[in-house]
C-alpha cells in the first residue's frame, strides 16, 4: 500500500536537501576563489556527493570536478558531506598550483600524490617508460566486440 510521507517528513527532507545545496554552493565559491586568477576564465566547478561502499571509508564523500575551458579537467575527493566541509578542510585537499596548471593544459597530473612514493622525478619517469605501449591512443574511439 502506498503511504505518502507526512508533512513533517517532507519538511525534514526539504531541510536536508537545502543544506546539501548550500554546501555545494559554498564549496563552488571556495574552489573558484582558490584557483589562480589566470586559470579561472571559463572554468566550470561541479560538486556532488557520492556514496562509498568501502566499510573503511566515510559513507558519503564529496567529489569536486574542475573543468577548464581548454578541455582539461581534474577531480578532488573530500571524505565529508558537502554541508560539513569547511574552507580549511577544502584547502587541505586542494591541489597545488603546478597540478592545477597541468590540468588546465589537459595534461594528467597525479592528485593526491601517492603517500608511499619515495621515488624522485627521474625514477618516476623511468617507471613510466617501462610500462607496455598502449595499443590505441588516449581518447581514440575504438569499436569493441565481445563474443
Amino acid at each position: 500500500m502506498f503511504m505518502p510521507k507526512s508533512e513533517a517528513e517532507q519538511h525534514k527532507l526539504r531541510v536536508v536537501e537545502q543544506a546539501r545545496r548550500e554546501g555545494y554552493a559554498r564549496v563552488e565559491v571556495w574552489v573558484t576563489e582558490a584557483l589562480p586568477a589566470e586559470l579561472r576564465r571559463g572554468v566550470v566547478i561541479s560538486v556532488q556527493e557520492v556514496s562509498c561502499s568501502d566499510p573503511e571509508c566515510c559513507p558519503i564523500d564529496t567529489a569536486v570536478a574542475i573543468l577548464f575551458a581548454s578541455g582539461g579537467r581534474g577531480l578532488i575527493g573530500i571524505p565529508l558531506e558537502a554541508k560539513n566541509i569547511t574552507k580549511d578542510t577544502l584547502m587541505e585537499h586542494f591541489p597545488t598550483i603546478p597540478v592545477l596548471t597541468a590540468w588546465s593544459c589537459g595534461e594528467d597530473a597525479e592528485w593526491p600524490p601517492y603517500e608511499d612514493s619515495d621515488m624522485d622525478e627521474e625514477e618516476k619517469e623511468q617507471e613510466i617508460q617501462q610500462r607496455p605501449k598502449l595499443r590505441f591512443g588516449v581518447g581514440q574511439n575504438v569499436i569493441c566486440r565481445v563474443g
